[in-house]
């Protein structure tokens, strides 16, 4: 049974539970290989926070600040058909043995770097698949959103399915910073894969194609290395005037974006 829930009229602030910080692998049964949260090349792999590859640097700076380090494990990757490299578009965030996150506290069950803390923790608990351009939508798990839904229907159960009829407008009344830096967020990303696909996609292995045994000896590398790599490596004129067109379209792309970006933060102050 699916349950219609409207909580428009609500504001959401975190209880600070902990439980996001805790429970945080995702089971994807595609069929498919991908990289798990161990960094394992696997049939349905159980995978851990998304850290997008140009998030990746910053991440390990802020983290010095507190004297800590992250492990990096690939996630989505574009390998190239025609040679042994693979560009890492996101990676995923290494997780302590009990599958809780590095940097949660679990004795005082709070953050040990909320002030620099990932992108993908600022905007739960909403979430979406910017991959497959899903909108984004609260996360029943969350016990923020559980007390939010409890006040419109106290008698919906653990684990029954909620749809919320309304918009995403609405959505952003609710959920305010949330929702305005994932819209962005999640905004951009869509936008970059499609320029990347509908350009670059005809170089790269399709997903069915990847294997342990046809990528084992790939070298892997962060996506931001790909333009610079492939003026050394690529010599097919066909391709290089393909990647050329492509980073010209990246950039105006970034231009928009962050244009569109500063008329929304003044249109909020």
């Amino acid at each position: 049974m699916i349950h219609s829930v409207d909580i428009s009229d609500q504001t959401f602030n975190c209880v600070k539970c902990g439980n996001c910080c805790y429970n945080v692998l995702r089971e994807h049964n595609t069929g498919e290989y991908g990289y798990n949260f161990r960094g394992e090349l696997v049939l349905n792999p159980k995978t851990s926070l998304t850290i997008l590859y140009n998030e990746k640097y910053e991440l390990k700076q802020n983290l010095l600040k507190f004297d800590l380090q992250a492990r990096f494990y690939p996630e989505m990757v574009f390998f190239m058909k025609d040679y042994p490299y693979g560009f890492e578009y996101s990676y995923q965030l290494g997780v302590k043995k009990k599958k809780y996150c590095l940097f949660y506290d679990l004795s005082k069950r709070e953050c040990k770097v909320y002030p620099v803390r990932p992108i993908i923790c600022r905007t739960y608990p909403l979430g979406c698949n910017a991959f497959e351009g899903s909108n984004l939508l609260p996360e029943a798990t969350c016990t923020g959103v559980k007390e939010m839904i409890n006040q419109v229907d106290p008698y919906i159960k653990e684990g029954e399915l909620v749809y919320y009829p309304f918009s995403q407008n609405q959505m952003a009344s609710v959920f305010r910073s949330e929702f305005f830096l994932g819209a962005n967020i999640i905004g951009f990303t869509r936008w970059e894969l499609k320029i990347i696909l509908d350009n670059l996609g005809s170089m790269f292995l399709d997903d069915k194609s990847v294997t342990p045994s046809r990528v084992s000896d790939y070298t892997l590398l962060n996506f931001q290395e790909f333009l610079g790599w492939a003026k050394v490596k690529i010599t097919d004129k066909h391709q290089k005037l393909t990647i050329q067109l492509f980073s010209q379209n990246l950039e105006l792309g970034k231009q928009h974006f962050a244009e569109q970006l500063v008329n929304l933060v003044s249109k909020k102050k």
